[in-house]
């Protein structure tokens, strides 16, 4: 049972905090299906007094967001009653960039293999055939431009990097 619930969870969550205070709604129902064993178990595990900390989705008007979850179990002086204080913060932004960093990591290490291995084609292709002197010059040219683009990709990408970590 809740005692007090702040109007803002209707703005991030579009549920009527008045609903959850009369029990209209479950404030469990809120939680997504697959992340609700791991909170019931984080509640279960920390009967004892203490901050604790959980992270997972909760509705809103269009679909699901990113919460993490803080709460504190109190017990009054007297140790009869038990009371959880708790906070809901909407990460689901921070989650979104941690998402996209993982991606830009992907395609720049997918650049840098694709790099490597147009190099490797060349010296193998300069190892098994013997071409004129021409040619050769050609093909050492484009492999030198290769291994150029390679050394600029690792400057803009530890650059880049430095950026966002200053952030």
């Amino acid at each position: 049972r809740f005692e007090f619930i702040s109007s803002q969870i209707e703005r991030l969550f579009g549920v009527a905090y008045r609903d959850i205070l009369s029990s209209k709604l479950l404030f469990l129902e809120l939680f997504h299906p697959s992340d609700l064993p791991g909170l019931l178990h984080c509640l279960d595990e920390y009967d004892q007094v203490g901050t604790f900390l959980w992270e997972g989705r909760m509705k809103n008007k269009m679909g699901w967001d990113f919460v993490q979850i803080t709460f504190e179990i109190i017990q009054e002086e007297s140790g009869d009653e038990v009371y959880v204080d708790g906070v809901i913060v909407d990460v689901t932004e921070s989650r979104k960039m941690e998402q996209n960093m993982v991606y830009i990591q992907e395609i720049r290490h997918r650049i840098k293999n694709n790099l490597q291995v147009i190099s490797s084609v060349i010296d193998l292709e300069l190892l098994a055939h013997s071409f004129p002197d021409s040619v050769t010059g050609v093909l050492c040219g484009i492999q030198n431009r290769i291994k150029s683009l390679a050394f600029v990709h690792d400057l803009f990408c530890q650059d880049n990097y430095s950026l966002q970590s200053d952030v």
